[in-house]
Parts: structure tokens; C-alpha cells; sequence
């Protein structure tokens, strides 16, 4: 069970603006608490917030309540059991960068920007629980917490702390069993930002058969879930170096930013450029908080 000390790290972690006698204090009457099963994991509260027109739900707990404070401690112990890192925007955005003046010298290309329908309300917690941490190395403890979690959260809601490690779980499987089903195609560039994904192949492939692939995939991955891949125009990509004409410009948003790529003839040579910049929407985003500041 958790101890002391490490909930005194997980206190600090949370404010630190307290003094070292708040932690201890508050440390002490949460360990007292925890030892003593005073907690609950259905005493969240659920918010909705509006968000450019679309309302989402969020979920949490009180802060330093003993059920907050658990969900931080499992967190740490999932990411250390699965060794699970998060992707940094900044390094996959860079990377991007870096790969797509390549790209438009390839003898063939595809490019694939997809991501996942309703992420987090769609990846149930029981799937990830029966599948991965019961088994796991974590100690026996830590999974009957992980049960009682999983039989008051069905899925893995946004704004619980626990919902990006349990599903960065799942979605790391995803990674590498799309890639080995790629792989003949040619995977030149494959990376995911939570549940946005961008895939550079060398070689050609239609996207009937793609979106087969993917979709095979996600059923065998997320077994029983109701996870779906988004399809919609604003949600999904496709862009085949073959399947362009002669003055056609592909456009395809990634993480905020936007990119072009125009199929040019000059001389009798094909010619591809590739232009990037901030999407419209994030823009508007900027301009907007600039206004209320």
C-alpha cells in the first residue's frame, strides 16, 4: 500500500506553494484515511464544459481528497510498471519537419492523418485492466485499487489522471501491431499524439485497403471497447503521391499546423512543394486569447 513518504511527494507535487508542515499534515490525515479505507472512487464530481461549440464532460476529484491523491499514486506506478512515456508535440512536430522535405523526392508516397472517434469515452477501463495490469508486476494492492476504480469508471473519461496511462497502454499495442501490418508498404514516418496519428509510407497503398488494416487492428486491440476511427473530411486524410493531378494541391492538418503539398509539371518534370504554417482554427484560437488578455 502506499506509504508515508510517498504521499508527502505526491502532496508536494500538487502545491508547491505549501509549507513543509502542510505537507506533513495533510500527508499524515491522508495516510490515515487511505489505512483505514476511508475512500470512495464515485465521489467525483462531473463538469461540462462548451469548448467551440462542443460540450465535453470532464471528471476529478477533489484535490487532496484520498481518492485524487490514489489516482496520482496509481499513475506512478503504471508509468513506472509499463515504462510508459508520453509524446512531446514539440519533438514529433520537429521530427515532421524535418522528414517532409524528403518526402516530395520519394518515387512513391502516402500520407495518412486519422485519429479516433470520442478517444477517452470509448476505451473501457475493465479491457485494460483484464488484459494488461492484472497481470502485470504491479503489487496486489495496487491492482484491487485498479478493480475498484474500474468498476465505478466504465471508460477512460478525460480529466481523470489515470484515463492517458491506461489508454497509452492500449494505443502503444496499436502502434506496433499497425506498423507490422504496414510494414510491406513501406512505413517511412509513423507517430501518435494521444489519439492523432500521422503515417508516411514509401510505397503505395489504396485507402479502402488502409482503412481495412486499421480497422482489423482496432478490434483486435481494443477487444470488446467501441473504439471507432474517425472518417469525417475534418478527422481524416489521405494522400497519395499517384493519385494527385497536375496542379492539385493536398492539404493536411496535424497537431495545429497545416500543410500543403502541390503537384507541379515544369518542363515535363513533376515537381512537389511542400508549405506549412498554423492552421486556421488556431489562429483564431491565438487571436482570441490575445483579445481577453
Amino acid at each position: 500500500m502506499i506509504s508515508l513518504q510517498q504521499i508527502k511527494l505526491l502532496v508536494r507535487q500538487r502545491d508547491f506553494s505549501l509549507s513543509d508542515y502542510q505537507v506533513d499534515a495533510t500527508a499524515t490525515m491522508l495516510l490515515d484515511d487511505i489505512s483505514n479505507c476511508r475512500y470512495d472512487f464515485s465521489n467525483y464530481s462531473r463538469n461540462v464544459f462548451t469548448q467551440q461549440g462542443k460540450k465535453r464532460i470532464i471528471y476529478a476529484y477533489p484535490k487532496f481528497s484520498c481518492e485524487d491523491i490514489l489516482c496520482q499514486y496509481l499513475k506512478r506506478q503504471l508509468d513506472l510498471t509499463f515504462g510508459i512515456k508520453y509524446a512531446s508535440r514539440s519533438r514529433i512536430m520537429n521530427m515532421l519537419f524535418n522528414v517532409l522535405p524528403i518526402v516530395k523526392d520519394l518515387n512513391d508516397f502516402v500520407i495518412v492523418r486519422i485519429d479516433f472517434k470520442s478517444f477517452f469515452d470509448s476505451v473501457l477501463t475493465k479491457h485494460v485492466y483484464d488484459k494488461y495490469i492484472k497481470e502485470s508486476s504491479l503489487k496486489r494492492s495496487d491492482k484491487e485499487l485498479f478493480e475498484l476504480y474500474t468498476n465505478v469508471f466504465k471508460y477512460c473519461y478525460a480529466g481523470l489522471c489515470l484515463s492517458n496511462g491506461m489508454t497509452e497502454i492500449v494505443c502503444r499495442d496499436f502502434d506496433e501491431s499497425i506498423k507490422a501490418k504496414l510494414s510491406q508498404h513501406g512505413v517511412f514516418f509513423y507517430e501518435r499524439y494521444v489519439d492523432d496519428i500521422i503515417i508516411i509510407l514509401n510505397k503505395y497503398i489504396s485507402k479502402g485497403l488502409l482503412l481495412e488494416l486499421m480497422n482489423e487492428t482496432v478490434k483486435e486491440i481494443f477487444g470488446n471497447s467501441p473504439v471507432k476511427l474517425a472518417t469525417s473530411p475534418d478527422k481524416f486524410t489521405y494522400i497519395a503521391k499517384r493519385e494527385l493531378s497536375p496542379n492539385d494541391i493536398a492539404i493536411i492538418s496535424f497537431l495545429g499546423y497545416e500543410f500543403s503539398i502541390k503537384y507541379l509539371i515544369n518542363d515535363g518534370e513533376s515537381e512537389f512543394k511542400f508549405k506549412f504554417g498554423i492552421t486556421e482554427k488556431k489562429r483564431k484560437n491565438m487571436a482570441a486569447l490575445w483579445n481577453e488578455l
